[in-house]
């Protein structure tokens, strides 16, 4: 049950703070198309990166199913967690490069998929790629449309609606599912 209610904090957040961040304007199609796939050699974090992508499509299929007309706030919020979920990949497969002994893979899937992440972190993986530099550009130009756009208060208004809506339960629970495995998982390493 704490699962759920993590996840509930988590979509609760990602709504809420979407208020916080800056900008707004139709975008073009070449703008809202997801970030290319970030390779990961860990095949664990592949699968959990694979089904945080997937919540994501299918919670943004369910908002645009009920409320077509908040799309253009859907599809920016959409890409912009999928451009984190890319980012928090790149930082994972520098880590498992350059450091795994920091990467938590005793204590469950909170541990694993947390870590401190530092200025020094920063600025290595910024000099080691220029994808990882294109990625962060994409984050604050889809946080910049997200900030204060027009959209947001029916938007919050539909999530609200939504929450108790059974085809989002069995959305979440298919994510829970794939996080019990990575937890069986880990316990094997």
């Amino acid at each position: 049950m704490w699962k759920l209610t993590l996840i509930w904090i988590v979509l609760f957040f990602l709504v809420v703070v979407g208020c916080f961040n800056s900008g707004s304007g139709r975008p073009s199609q070449e703008e809202v198309s997801p970030p290319a796939k970030i390779h990961i050699s860990d095949p664990l974090r592949q699968k959990v990166s694979e089904a945080q992508v997937q919540f994501q499509e299918q919670f943004c299929k369910l908002l645009l199913s009920e409320a077509p007309r908040i799309r253009e706030l859907v599809e920016i919020n959409r890409d912009l967690q999928i451009a984190y979920i890319h980012r928090r990949d790149m930082r994972y497969e520098h880590f498992w490069s350059h450091d795994p002994e920091r990467i938590n893979m005793t204590d469950g899937h909170m541990e694993w998929l947390n870590w401190d992440w530092t200025e020094q972190d920063e600025q290595a993986l910024f000099s080691d790629s220029s994808v990882y530099a294109q990625l962060q550009d994409r984050i604050s130009e889809l946080k910049g449309r997200n900030k204060e756009h027009p959209m947001w208060p029916e938007a919050r208004e539909e999530f609200s609606r939504m929450k108790e809506d059974t085809r989002l339960k069995a959305i979440e629970e298919r994510f829970q599912k794939v996080l019990e495995e990575i937890d069986r998982e880990l316990q094997s390493r």
